[in-house]
């Protein structure tokens, strides 16, 4: 600041604003906490914004300009000002050479589309990074991992399989034991199930299963398997998964929805006697659970 003030023109002032604008964001996130208002970082980041926001004015042919467009492009994000942060981000995906740094703002440029529902766009972008990743390995180490996950959220927003079970392959062979590459194939099969391809569903599901034996996962993840039975409309192979289910994991807090499944396969694989059954102890065990009323319902059809 005090060089800023007494050196106004000096060659070096493109370096004293980028330079502060970061000491600023830092000093911003070390005093935010969680989600509490602080003034203080609040003015911190405003100060940093237009700290970076100055540098592209004052000296447009300065080779920091790429930097401060990606550092204002952080600024705007964490103000959670999305359209303006994407900007930025694409500011400096165009000013920056090839490199770490403009990767990282191709990736937030992809974050922000993701979020804008710009989705064709972003897919783009996440699958650059990817391909720059395979041939770099700070890129590969640091942003890839984030990078192919979203490849997977974005493609089911497209109803692009190919492209989410490529991803998948990826991550399970750059990240084989990554919480990411886990979520990575729950979103898959869940994209598969839902876009009307239950067998597939369960296969992922089942590879899940094989490869992440210890998953924290597991009941969620053999509950769907119940799932893709119930898509297919193959009532015995549900009415067996769910029991199995709630033999395993009785005292899961998923608990009532596998009873209400169980329940209802059984009713449509016309098990009458046990669907009544079942259909009564629901209701005595979780009278107050949101599916109860739907429950009620189905007893009192039978």
């Amino acid at each position: 600041e005090d060089f800023l003030q007494h050196h106004p023109n000096s060659p070096a002032c493109d370096m004293a604003l980028l330079t502060l604008g970061e000491l600023q964001l830092r000093q911003h996130l070390t005093l935010s906490t969680g989600t509490a208002t602080n003034t203080a970082a609040t003015n911190l980041l405003q100060l940093a914004q237009t700290n970076f926001a100055a540098l592209p004015e004052r000296f447009p042919r300065s080779p920091l300009v790429g930097k401060a467009h990606l550092n204002r492009g952080w600024c705007l994000w964490l103000a959670n000002n999305v359209a303006e942060s994407a900007a930025a981000f694409a500011a400096a995906v165009g000013t920056l050479p090839p490199s770490f740094d403009q990767a990282v703002a191709r990736l937030k440029l992809a974050d922000t589309q993701h979020q804008l529902g710009q989705f064709n766009a972003a897919l783009t972008n996440y699958e650059t990074v990817i391909a720059q990743g395979a041939a770099q390995p700070q890129i590969k180490s640091n942003l890839c991992e984030a990078a192919l996950y979203q490849v997977v959220l974005t493609s089911g927003e497209l109803t692009n399989l190919p492209a989410a079970d490529a991803a998948v392959k990826r991550l399970l062979e750059w990240f084989p034991e990554s919480y990411v590459t886990e979520s990575g194939l729950m979103i898959e099969g869940q994209v598969l199930a839902r876009h009307g391809d239950p067998q597939a569903a369960r296969r992922v599901f089942e590879d899940f299963l094989t490869r992440f034996p210890n998953s924290a996962r597991e009941p969620q993840v053999r509950l769907a398997i119940g799932r893709t039975y119930e898509l297919q409309r193959e009532w015995p192979g549900a009415v067996q998964a769910y029991q199995s289910w709630l033999a395993k994991y009785g005292n899961d807090p998923e608990r009532p929805r596998a009873e209400y499944a169980l329940a209802y396969a059984s009713y449509q694989a016309q098990n009458e006697t046990n669907a009544l059954e079942q259909f009564s102890r629901f209701l005595t065990q979780f009278p107050t659970n949101p599916l109860a009323p739907a429950m009620a319902i189905l007893r009192r059809g039978r």
